[in-house]
């Protein structure tokens, strides 16, 4: 595929379309997966880390609307904050992978640095969306707190080490066949 902007789309389709379908296969487990194992970021943070930021942030906005829309599952409350979220996720997991490559001989280092950036910066986005919405716009919908924002980042240490584990390499292998 040669048309930038084509391969995009159709990139960000796929990783949309997993984003879906993850938290689907894990919330059959339970309602509290979800939380513990961070389903959707998967598929967001590869598609910045292996296509584009653009990708990353279209698949972060997308994926949520869409899941919540089919399965109800992020709540519609809960929704806007997870887009803001997956959004940073995408976006710097593509930035923070286009900077490292350059500076960071190992690949898989490389992978690892912009991940666990990714990850930092996309939390602290979410804690941040929390505290305006609660402190400055006085949103009080059920499950919207800072407290609880606090308590995802222990919640999600499961899936934190599950994208540790699986996001490189599953990277590292889409690279090699898309080269």
């Amino acid at each position: 595929m040669k048309n930038t902007a084509t391969k995009t789309i159709i990139y960000s389709g796929f990783f949309t379309a997993l984003g879906v379908l993850f938290p689907m296969i894990f919330h059959a487990f339970g309602a509290i997966s979800g939380q513990t194992f961070l389903p959707m970021h998967i598929p967001v943070l590869i598609a910045g880390l292996l296509v584009s930021p653009v990708c990353g942030v279209i698949t972060g906005v997308l994926s949520p609307m869409l899941s919540c829309f089919i399965t109800n599952m992020p709540t519609v409350f809960k929704m806007p904050f997870m887009c803001i979220e997956l959004a940073v996720y995408g976006l710097s997991s593509g930035l923070f992978s286009r900077l490292f490559s350059s500076r960071i001989k190992s690949k898989t280092a490389s992978i690892y640095a912009s991940l666990v950036c990714a990850q930092i910066l996309g939390r602290l986005a979410n804690l941040l969306c929390t505290f305006l919405a609660v402190n400055i716009l006085g949103i009080t919908a059920k499950g919207i707190s800072v407290n609880l924002a606090l308590l995802s980042i222990p919640a999600g240490f499961i899936g934190i080490l599950i994208q540790w584990v699986v996001i490189p390499p599953i990277v590292r292998i889409l690279a090699k066949i898309r080269a």
